[in-house]
């Protein structure tokens, strides 16, 4: 008789065991998909200029911009219709607009987006250069320009158009990869 009371009581036992397991899994919470969306800045700043020196201490860039936002896993900035001034190895000022910008965390890549203007002003007029472009990538160590895009050079007697851009602005090379087309303009005698 107590082999039969065991049995009920392990019986039993394994009936409520699997009750409560039943009831448990009916609780259970299921599971959400996780938020996945633009990381969350960890802070803004509004109507700002900035200065970001190289590895030497010499200005790299400088910017101004009325809206940046600083994104806490990369350490970048997003930046709303920025000024860049970069410097070139000879010390000339190049002016940079767009309508958005975005900096990696070490300050030396720029990647400019929407209507990008590149100007470099010289006292010499016709050392003067003027970038177009929808979309630049600029790396600042060394000062290296690139786009896929279409890209307007325009110099001092000459516009010329094409498809991709290499430029090394130290050295002061300009390459447009394809669909080159060139426009130029016969100096008047006594100009410069």
């Amino acid at each position: 008789m107590n082999d039969r009371r065991i049995w009920w009581l392990a019986a039993l036992l394994a009936v409520i065991a699997g009750t409560t397991q039943w009831l448990l899994w009916l609780r259970r919470e299921t599971p959400t998909e996780p938020f996945i969306g633009p990381p969350r800045s960890d802070y803004d700043i509004s109507n700002f200029s900035m200065s970001a020196l190289d590895a030497k201490g010499t200005l790299s860039f400088s910017v101004r911009a009325p809206r940046a936002a600083r994104n806490p896993g990369q350490g970048t900035f997003d930046i709303e219709s920025p000024e860049f001034v970069l410097r070139d190895a000879e010390g000339v000022d190049w002016n940079v607009w767009a309508k958005r910008g975005w900096v990696r965390a070490d300050g030396r890549e720029l990647r400019l987006v929407g209507d990008v203007n590149m100007e470099r002003r010289t006292p010499v007029a016709a050392d003067a250069i003027a970038l177009r472009s929808e979309r630049i990538h600029a790396q600042l160590d060394p000062n290296i320009i690139t786009s896929t895009l279409a890209v307007t050079i325009e110099r001092p007697g000459s516009i010329l158009t094409g498809i991709g851009l290499h430029a090394d602005i130290d050295r002061k090379r300009l390459m447009l990869k394809d669909q080159v087309h060139g426009r130029f303009e016969p100096r008047v005698r006594g100009s410069r």
